[in-house]
């Protein structure tokens, strides 16, 4: 009796160690077929814009439908904070934006953060940049200020994004600037292969 006991514990353990080994075997197979692309690079050159892209790739040319509108905010905050560059540069170096001026100085009470847009600050964003001194400003960008290279992109945009159903699309979400802290990773499937991205937050903001 005793040597039967002994003989089904032996099997048992014969059975989880195969078990063990099996998948063991498979986590090997995977991470040999996983292939890691790792992002490096300082603040604004196009790492998180390579992430977004590969996301959309990933997703046979759409983005997430669950994180699109996460993006709302963030592009809004990309508007805001960039025309408040225009503003601080004209006034700065002392460009007159004549009738314009009201809709500056609303602009430089709205907090940057997106949550607080409003329509008023849409059409202030147009007055603004329709108007003869932010263009002039606009012009001296990276001689006497830096600005993101999608902030005129999405002043032109304006209209489109201040309406009311506004949700924002492939392109504005590639163009969108935020803030890159720490380590963002993801994992897409291009025809079978696992590509693990991993994006290294840079000195500055993207």
């Amino acid at each position: 009796m005793g040597v039967c006991v002994s003989s089904e514990s032996g099997n048992a353990a014969a059975k989880r160690n195969r078990e063990i080994e099996a998948q063991l075997q498979n986590e090997r197979k995977k991470l040999k077929d996983e292939v890691k692309i790792l992002l490096l690079g300082p603040g604004e050159s196009g790492k998180s814009t390579v992430f977004k892209q590969m996301k959309v790739i990933s997703h046979l040319g759409k983005y997430p439908k669950e994180e699109i509108d996460q993006w709302k905010s963030i592009v809004y905050w990309n508007i805001v904070t960039q025309m408040k560059v225009l503003v601080n540069a004209a006034n700065k170096l002392k460009i007159d934006l004549g009738t314009a001026q009201a809709a500056a100085d609303r602009i430089a009470e709205v907090a940057p953060e997106g949550e607080q847009w409003a329509k008023q600050t849409g059409e202030d964003v147009d007055v603004l940049w329709k108007s003869d001194g932010i263009q002039s400003t606009f012009l001296l960008k990276d001689a006497e200020f830096q600005l993101n290279d999608s902030a005129d992109y999405f002043f032109n945009q304006i209209e489109r994004i201040n309406a009311d159903e506004y949700r924002p699309s492939i392109a504005d979400i590639i163009r969108a600037r935020v803030r890159t802290l720490g380590i963002e990773e993801a994992t897409f499937n291009f025809d079978g292969m696992e590509i693990k991205v991993i994006d290294v937050g840079g000195q500055r903001s993207e």
